[in-house]
């Protein structure tokens, strides 16, 4: 949805914002036009992080295509300082939790693990 609609009156602003991504029933090379699309657009640009939730029932390419999401993911958003939360558990899988949208969040990290920590 975020890459559908961007240049419109809908368009988020995602400048210090945690971007939440999932995807399902895509092929991979699609996820990677909405991505490039997304970063072409300034999506990652001042966001303060970028959680993955499901990426759901990838359809397979014939022949193989790229590599793979988290690879896509990460040259996308290309910037070190930006933490990416991979496999959070949201979106169209069974583990579903929710997400409280314009709650205040933040990524807290030990270096080893990361969560997503909503405040008060």
């Amino acid at each position: 949805m975020l890459q559908s609609l961007l240049g419109s009156k809908s368009s988020i602003d995602t400048d210090g914002k945690i971007v939440f991504l999932e995807e399902i029933g895509e092929y991979k090379y699609h996820i990677d036009r909405m991505l490039q699309s997304l970063q072409r657009a300034g999506v990652f640009e001042n966001c303060t992080g970028v959680v993955i939730g499901g990426m759901t029932d990838i359809k397979p390419n014939t022949p193989q295509w790229g590599v793979a999401i988290e690879t896509l993911i990460l040259q996308a958003v290309n910037n070190p300082n930006i933490p990416i939360l991979f496999n959070f558990p949201a979106g169209h899988d069974t583990d579903n939790r929710a997400l409280l949208l314009g709650r205040n969040v933040r990524i807290a990290s030990d270096g080893k693990q990361a969560s997503l920590v909503f405040d008060n």
